[in-house]
């Protein structure tokens, strides 16, 4: 579930309208010591979130759209000694219930959670080493670094390991405590995912959920990060990620790692049964089911099963017709 924090008191609140009513209710009017306070309990390096939907001057109660304007105002039009080249140490917000919009490139989001993440790409302050990926700040590049490292965090409930404590908090709250993250915006139902939510939205308020549609093509998607992703593999064809022993290219890092087993990576993956060795745990998995004898495979011809998909693939060509010249 999104939360939104006063920045003067520390109150949480579930969606950003509560959030403003109580900053109007309880913080209207502040004394220089207050806001001083307020800065002050600022971590080092941590830029300020702040909601910038409603920027209004002070001084003339002038409106606008961005930092960069009001700043300009306050010195063109009011004098204020500002060093308009000097980075405010702001990461700024546009806030709205239900829409999650950037404020800096209008990309749309579902949550705030990855409206937030996506900061990153605007803000590339502090960068990773290993791989140049940038970050706001370095407690979330100290998040990344878990990234490059082995599995190593256990739960303690199914023993699944995890790259980080943070994934693995993901994992126990959204597997076995079935936290409802997902709140509806028009009434307090809650989901586990967004496509309940969605589902929810459209049955029962009889509304259209946001959709992205492909520029390129006709695909419509519910979730806004996965346009992107479309876009880049499908119509874009970009393959950043190149094979250093042949010439195969690939979108993401893990088709690429998955890739690299090809080329004599280590069979890592041990059957207790037989002692077979693997290079991918899903080959792995899908050699056990021979001794689990669970043929899962079924031909639609004749009803003949099989444990593996290519048995199967090799048992179709029983039942092609014979080809005949002219």
């Amino acid at each position: 579930m999104n939360k939104y924090v006063c920045f003067y008191c520390g109150e949480e609140f579930s969606k950003p309208d509560i959030l403003e009513q109580h900053k109007i209710s309880q913080h209207a009017t502040l004394s220089n010591n207050e806001i001083k306070r307020a800065v002050g309990s600022i971590k080092k390096y941590e830029l300020i979130k702040a909601d910038i939907t409603n920027i209004v001057c002070n001084i003339c109660d002038d409106r606008f759209k961005d930092l960069a304007d009001v700043k300009f105002h306050l010195v063109a039009s009011h004098s204020q000694n500002l060093n308009l080249e000097i980075p405010d140490g702001i990461l700024p917000f546009k806030l709205f219930s239900g829409d999650f919009k950037c404020a800096l490139c209008d990309s749309d989001f579902t949550d705030y959670k990855t409206l937030n993440q996506h900061m990153n790409t605007h803000f590339q302050n502090y960068i990773c080493e290993l791989c140049g990926a940038g970050f706001v700040s370095p407690s979330r590049l100290r998040s990344h670094y878990f990234s490059h490292g082995t599995e190593k965090v256990p739960c303690e409930v199914c023993k699944k390991y995890f790259k980080s404590e943070n994934a693995r908090k993901e994992h126990h709250a959204n597997v076995h405590m079935k936290v409802k993250r997902h709140r509806c915006p028009h009434c307090p139902e809650a989901f586990r995912n967004y496509f309940q939510r969605n589902k929810h939205i459209t049955s029962v308020h009889n509304l259209k959920v946001k959709e992205y549609k492909c520029k390129y093509c006709d695909k419509v998607f519910k979730n806004s990060g996965k346009l992107p992703t479309h876009i880049n593999t499908v119509h874009l064809k970009l393959k950043r990620h190149s094979c250093e022993f042949c010439e195969w290219k690939f979108y993401s890092k893990s088709e690429l790692k998955d890739h690299m087993v090809r080329h004599g990576g280590d069979r890592k993956y041990k059957c207790d049964v037989c002692k077979k060795s693997y290079a991918r745990k899903y080959t792995l998995q899908e050699h056990l089911r021979i001794h689990e004898n669970d043929r899962r495979f079924v031909c639609n011809v004749c009803g003949k099963s099989f444990i593996q998909n290519c048995s199967l693939k090799h048992h179709a060509k029983v039942h092609m017709p014979y080809v005949t010249g002219p």
